[in-house]
């Protein structure tokens, strides 16, 4: 594999990020600009995903765990938070919970990539119905990362303001009851 840059190895090959983008048939998008967060109490989590947002040249990343997380959120403004779920506290629901929140401080539309070791459909309708915008599910891969944050781009849902939450249209989401593509891996 030619070119420069760091190599991450995953559960199927060794991946050189300047050579990532050709082999997708995805929108190509510079992020470079974009504001990202990344929460989770697992420092070699936030430092993997870390990386793999870096071969993006995405400039901006701030991380913490969870119970950093509101006052870097406030402080910074992301546009975009991967936040694990925070199994078995269940502290990434309860932090998504709170930035749906119509009285929260927080950028109740921001975009929310929740990651989490656990497919399970009940697992994912929690989380769906805590105000993700997209289900990730862990070992993490650059192509499934990169493809989550274009989904967040493309198919940004209309943002519904109620008495008791302020976010995406939960509604609208129809591959969430469906099993993902990598729990289908792990079963086969």
């Amino acid at each position: 594999m030619s070119g420069s840059g760091s190599y991450i190895l995953n559960d199927r090959f060794l991946w050189s990020g300047f050579n990532f983008m050709s082999n997708l048939e995805i929108t190509s998008y510079d992020l470079s600009d974009l504001k990202f967060a990344i929460v989770d109490n697992n420092d070699f989590s936030r430092k993997l995903i870390t990386n793999i947002l870096r071969t993006f040249n995405i400039r901006n990343i701030y991380g913490w765990n969870h119970a950093d997380a509101i006052s870097g959120l406030t402080q910074h403004s992301p546009e975009i938070l991967i936040c694990d779920c925070g199994f078995p506290s269940n502290a990434g629901l309860k932090l998504v919970r709170y930035i749906r929140q119509p009285d929260s401080p927080l950028n109740s539309s921001i975009a929310v990539i929740m990651t989490s070791s656990l497919a399970t459909a009940a697992r994912i309708s929690q989380a769906r119905g805590a105000g993700i915008d997209q289900y990730l599910v862990k070992p993490l891969s650059p192509t499934l990362v990169y493809q989550n944050i274009v989904r967040c781009i493309e198919s940004s849902r209309p943002i519904v303001r109620i008495p008791d939450y302020s976010g995406p249209n939960r509604r609208t989401i129809k591959s969430c009851a469906k099993p993902s593509i990598q729990e289908e891996r792990r079963k086969g």
